[in-house]
């Protein structure tokens, strides 16, 4: 796959908040490594734009920044903002991405959440932790996202967070011949975001190519203007829910397994569970273009066995094809790169 191009992906067969133990250094890599994306398809035939659904679920860019909540634990302190329950938009349209960004439909989030507004820093890592695997470590690193961090070990910050926090944990780590996370749903600690809940916060209402608008430039560090390494959070412009770095910077690691067929298999229902004989499309609608009567409940796809996870948003490294909020990146969940890291949520119970 060529260097310039692709997101995540292994070949080898990623007052209360209204709402995990310290890793060994990962072995060094260089740091141009970075996570890859699945080969784009030969390019498509244009076809007809998609259909815009009722209006009454055409949701509306917010223009006032949400609610922020800020966390202190010690030395340190987590900025989280609100992500509104209500509906969005995700995926490429037929024309636009990879295969398994596609077909683009709408998600329903029954629920108010919380998000970091920036991805984990070295220095909330290090309070957290107590060691840093992160590669580039020099000047005024603290400020600049943990990197050289896989999803078990991400996980394994969430817990650890949850009980500084005393909340319950949402991951339970069971070690043994084959390790296994099982998640908790009934949990209030802090958990990975879905890939779904991530691009719901990147897009903030809106269906630009990166989060916060068009012009990567303004809006994330990318392999034009990052000088080879990661840079500082929340330098550039947030995005209309006051989010930073969700294009570029790092790849950040999400509480899905990867699956190609994610979004055509994805179903919806009334009670908000994922229904596998509902589909998006009809007979009487072209392939992969989504039916607007048909929504997505609080989507995910979880697996106790550790296999693949997604990433998303691209990095320092990488291509503004990467960067865009729909790009779905793959990788092992042990995998360790320097341009991968992370961001949690706080479910509002």
């Amino acid at each position: 796959m060529p260097s310039a191009n692709p997101p995540p992906q292994d070949n080898d067969p990623p007052t209360t908040p209204p709402a995990s133990s310290p890793m060994s250094a990962p072995e060094a890599r260089p740091a141009s490594e970075r996570l890859e994306v699945l080969a784009s398809p030969a390019q498509e035939p244009a076809s007809e734009p998609l259909p815009s659904p009722v209006v009454e679920l055409e949701p509306e860019p917010v223009m006032t920044l949400p609610e922020r909540y800020e966390l202190k634990i010690g030395p340190i302190s987590l900025g989280f903002r609100r992500c509104p329950a209500g509906l969005g938009y995700l995926g490429s349209e037929p024309n636009e991405g990879r295969r398994d960004e596609r077909p683009a439909h709408w998600a329903r989030f029954s629920q108010d959440f919380w998000m970091l507004e920036a991805p984990v820093t070295q220095r909330q890592w290090v309070a957290v932790m107590r060691s840093n695997p992160s590669l580039y470590q020099e000047g005024d690193h603290q400020n600049h996202p943990v990197e050289g961090v896989g999803w078990s070990d991400a996980v394994r910050f969430c817990n650890r967070l949850s009980s500084y926090l005393k909340l319950t944990p949402a991951y339970e780590v069971v070690q043994g011949a084959q390790a296994m996370i099982h998640w908790d749903r009934s949990a209030n600690g802090p958990r990975l975001p879905t890939e779904a809940e991530w691009e719901y916060a990147a897009r903030a209402g809106a269906r630009s190519p990166f989060a916060g608008g068009a012009q990567l430039d303004e809006l994330g560090w990318f392999a034009h203007n990052a000088q080879g390494h990661t840079q500082a959070v929340m330098q550039l412009k947030h995005n209309a829910w006051g989010f930073y770095d969700m294009s570029g910077n790092v790849w950040e690691w999400c509480h899905d397994e990867w699956s190609p067929n994610a979004y055509q298999e994805r179903g919806s229902s009334a009670e908000g569970n994922d229904d596998p004989t509902l589909a998006f499309t009809t007979q009487t609608q072209a392939e992969g273009e989504p039916d607007p009567t048909r929504v997505a409940w609080d989507p995910v796809v979880y697996r106790a066995d550790l296999r693949y996870r997604v990433a998303r948003g691209g990095s320092f490294a990488d291509s503004p094809e990467n960067c865009r909020v729909a790009t779905r990146g793959r990788l092992e969940v042990f995998g360790r790169r320097y341009s991968s890291g992370f961001r949690v949520m706080l479910p509002i119970k």
